[in-house]
């Protein structure tokens, strides 16, 4: 909810299938309709903060960054909160989204496109009810939470800060990477998807692989329910009450490059639950 001395700034735009965004200290809506537009949520003397360019049918948007707007900025944001830009893109004919966001918080909501680019220095990361079929996603430090959301090939690098699936599914390729941070999956399927973590605890609640899986934790506890996949591998390599190396018995072993899941903590406790499903290939 934002203060009442906010004011909304109304920008038209032609329309553009392409769009790049550079921001230094505004949170960014992304959304999807049928007629494109774009409102900043700031000040009511602020209209100058954003310099637009629309070339053909790229359109960039790219946040000032003189002294004198980093002084209004700095006033506003004591004042009345933080400001937010909001953009509509067209639901017809988008092809790309590329946008780095220096300090802010990104959300995505009812997206569907061909791609999406983003670097992310200092916020969190939402996307949901979203169909992308390339992904590319760099964060140094936030929460990064995906619900409900379709990717197709998908490369995600987060330094630190929880993530979160849910109700997610990668129909192609996906390979993430993330520092420290805990990860929890829940009503997930994946493809072929390699996942590692550095430092944090993983909890898995409702998992499918339909193709080549991997996920390992260097530091941190491995908690597993409701797993389905054509093999298994679970192991701990230390942990309290596991043998070195400790593994699920009774599971057929998962091989790198064939259809399966291979989960592996290399200093932490190992909770398995039975309802594991090993199904035919």
């Amino acid at each position: 909810m934002f203060d009442k001395k906010q004011f909304a700034h109304v920008f038209d735009v032609k329309d553009f299938n392409r769009l790049e965004i550079s921001l230094t200290g505004t949170d960014l809506v992304i959304r999807q309709a049928e007629n494109a537009g774009i409102i900043y949520y700031g000040e009511q003397k602020d209209d100058d903060r954003f310099e637009m360019k629309q070339e053909g049918h790229t359109l960039r948007i790219t946040e000032k960054s003189s002294l004198n707007v980093l002084k209004k900025t700095l006033a506003f944001k004591f004042s009345v909160g933080k400001s937010r830009l909001e953009v509509t893109i067209p639901q017809t004919n988008f092809l790309k989204l590329s946008a780095e966001v220096t300090k802010g918080d990104v959300a995505i909501d009812n997206v569907k496109t061909s791609t999406i680019s983003l670097i992310v220095g200092s916020g969190a990361l939402t996307m949901a009810d979203s169909t992308i079929d390339n992904l590319d996603v760099k964060a140094q430090s936030g929460n990064l939470v995906m619900k409900k959301t379709l990717l197709g090939n998908a490369k995600i690098e987060n330094r630190t800060g929880d993530i979160l699936l849910d109700e997610f599914q990668s129909g192609d390729s996906m390979t993430a990477a993330f520092a420290e941070g805990r990860l929890k999956m829940r009503d997930v399927t994946f493809n072929d998807a390699k996942i590692t973590l550095g430092q944090g605890d993983v909890r898995v609640r409702g998992f499918k692989a339909t193709g080549d899986f991997n996920l390992s934790t260097n530091i941190g506890d491995l908690s597993l329910r409701q797993i389905q996949a054509p093999t298994i591998t679970i192991a701990a390599i230390r942990g309290n009450d596991l043998k070195n190396p400790a593994s699920v018995e009774g599971l057929p072993q998962h091989e790198r490059g064939h259809a399966g899941a291979s989960f592996l903590t290399s200093a932490g406790h190992l909770d398995v639950n039975k309802e594991i499903e090993i199904t035919k290939e």
